[in-house]
C-alpha cells in the first residue's frame, strides 16, 4: 500500500515537473500578452487595428486582501487582453478580448481563399493564460484547462478548499464558459467556414465567440460570411479580415457576459504585390430582424455608419493602411474599375477621424509616424 502511494506521489511530481518544463518553453512566446507582436501577420501590413479604448476593466474580487494574490484568477490583469490564438503550438489569428465584458471585441485573420471550408466540430476550447499568465498559451478543452489550474494551485500553495481557488471558479472568472450564453448562439467572429483543417479547428474557442441572436447567426450574418468567402474574395491574392462587435446594454447569466448590439466586418483584398485592390465591410444589428448593411469601401463604412456611432470609429484604422492607389491599374476579373471607384471614394474620408483612429490614448494627439505624414 505504501509503495502504491509512493508511486502515485512520484507520478504527480513527475507530471508537475514535465508540465512546468513545457510551460517554461512556451512562456517565451506567450499567447496572452501586451500586444500582437507574435501574430501581427494577420493584419494588413502587420499593423493591428488601434485606438480601441472601450474595454471594461477586468473584474475584481471583493475583499481581495483576505486572499493570496498569486492564487486568484486573472489577478490585476490589463484589459483588453491581446490573444495570439494558438492551436497545437501554431498561431492562427489574433483576438482582442474584453475581460470586463467577457467577449472578444474583434478577431483578425487571413482568409483561406482557395481552401475547402470546414467546420472543426463544436466550440470547446478555452485560453488558460487568461487565468494565469504562467499557464499554457495553447487553446485547451475544459478538462486540460482544469488540469493546468490544478498543477498551478499545487505548485503555488493554493488550497482548493477556498472557493476562489477552485478550478472551475478560476476558469469562469477569467472568461465566458459554455453555460454563459443563455438563449443566444455562440457567434463566431473568425468563422470556421473561412478556413480549412487545423485553422478551422482553431476558431473553436470561447474567446472567439460572443452571444449572437440565433436567427441572425444562421441566416443574415451566415449569408454575408458565405458571400465574403465565395464572391467578394474572388480575384484577391490575399484577404485580410477583421470582424468584431459593438458592446451592448444587455447582459446574460447574471450580467457575466455582455450581449453585443451589432456585429461588424471590414476586409482588405490585395494583389500579388500585397497592394490593396478592394476593401469593404458590413454591419448588422444583433437581432432576428437585423439587416446586413454592406459597404463597398472601408471609407464608405466609416462615413456612412461610423459617423452615427462616433465612439466606435477605432476599427476603421485598417482603412487608413488599406488604401486603393489612385494610379493603380489592375486586371483581376474586372477589379480595375472597382479600384478606381475606391480611389475616388477615398477622397471623401474624414482625415481627422483616421488620424484619431491611429492616435495613442483617448485624445487625437500622439499619432504614430505613419499617420503623422498623412495628417501633417
Amino acid at each position: 500500500m505504501n509503495t502504491l502511494i509512493q508511486l502515485r506521489g512520484q507520478k504527480m511530481v513527475t507530471l508537475s515537473i514535465i508540465c512546468m518544463f513545457l510551460l517554461s518553453m512556451w512562456g517565451v512566446r506567450g499567447e496572452v500578452g501586451p500586444n500582437f507582436d507574435n501574430c501581427k501577420e494577420y493584419f494588413y501590413k502587420d499593423t493591428p487595428v488601434s485606438g480601441l479604448n472601450i474595454a471594461l476593466p477586468a473584474p475584481v474580487e471583493t475583499n481581495p486582501e483576505s486572499l493570496k494574490p498569486t492564487c486568484l484568477s486573472a489577478y490585476n490583469p490589463a484589459s483588453p487582453a491581446y490573444i495570439c490564438q494558438r492551436h497545437d503550438n501554431k498561431y492562427y489569428f489574433a483576438t482582442l478580448y474584453d475581460r470586463g465584458r467577457r467577449i472578444p471585441l474583434y478577431s483578425a485573420y487571413k482568409m483561406d481563399i482557395n481552401g475547402v471550408p470546414e467546420r472543426g466540430g463544436s466550440i470547446v476550447n478555452y485560453d488558460p493564460q487568461l487565468v494565469h499568465p504562467e499557464l499554457s498559451p495553447n487553446q485547451m478543452k475544459i478538462k486540460e484547462s482544469k488540469l493546468q489550474i490544478k498543477i498551478y494551485n499545487k505548485d503555488h500553495g493554493c488550497e482548493e478548499s477556498v472557493t476562489q481557488y477552485k478550478q472551475t471558479y478560476k476558469l469562469k472568472w477569467s472568461q465566458a464558459l459554455d453555460e454563459d450564453f443563455g438563449n443566444y448562439d455562440r457567434g463566431h467572429l473568425n468563422p470556421a467556414g473561412h478556413h480549412g483543417g487545423d485553422a478551422s479547428k482553431a476558431t473553436m474557442t470561447f474567446t472567439n465567440v460572443a452571444p449572437q441572436d440565433k436567427t441572425m447567426n444562421k441566416e443574415q450574418w451566415n449569408q454575408y460570411e458565405q458571400n465574403l468567402k465565395n464572391v467578394l474574395s474572388k480575384g484577391c491574392s490575399s484577404m485580410y479580415v477583421v470582424t468584431g462587435v459593438v458592446p451592448g446594454s444587455e447582459w446574460v447569466n447574471e450580467e457575466r457576459v455582455n450581449v453585443p448590439s451589432h456585429y461588424w466586418n471590414a476586409y482588405c483584398c490585395t494583389d500579388n504585390n500585397n497592394i490593396p485592390v478592394e476593401s469593404g465591410g458590413a454591419v448588422c444589428e444583433n437581432t432576428a430582424e437585423g439587416v446586413v448593411e454592406e459597404f463597398n469601401t472601408i471609407p464608405e463604412l466609416q462615413n456612412s455608419w461610423g459617423a452615427t456611432h462616433n465612439r466606435h470609429r477605432w476599427w476603421f484604422g485598417i482603412g487608413w493602411l488599406c488604401r486603393i492607389p489612385r494610379t493603380a491599374s489592375y486586371d483581376l476579373k474586372g477589379k480595375g474599375a472597382i479600384a478606381e471607384e475606391h480611389a475616388r471614394a477615398r477622397d471623401h474620408v474624414d482625415v481627422n477621424s483616421f488620424c484619431c483612429s491611429f492616435s495613442q490614448g483617448d485624445s487625437c494627439g500622439g499619432a504614430n509616424e505613419h499617420v503623422s505624414k498623412q495628417c501633417g
